[in-house]
């Protein structure tokens, strides 16, 4: 049996303020943000419009 190694990637701010910028100010999706910077978590995103947006998601 083979273990799935896991690869835990770190963002900085800077990078998630444009993430949440790109879908408050230019009307990206979220799943158009994912592929576009591949961010592989899916509910990654979502913390980060709760966190630094300025909408309730």
């Amino acid at each position: 049996m083979t273990k799935v190694q896991r690869t835990t990637t770190r963002y900085s701010d800077c990078f998630k303020l444009q993430v949440v910028e790109e879908i408050e100010k230019n009307g990206l999706t979220m799943e158009d943000c994912r592929r576009k910077y591949g961010i592989t978590g899916g509910d990654t995103i979502h913390k980060w419009l709760r966190k630094y947006g300025n909408n309730t998601y």
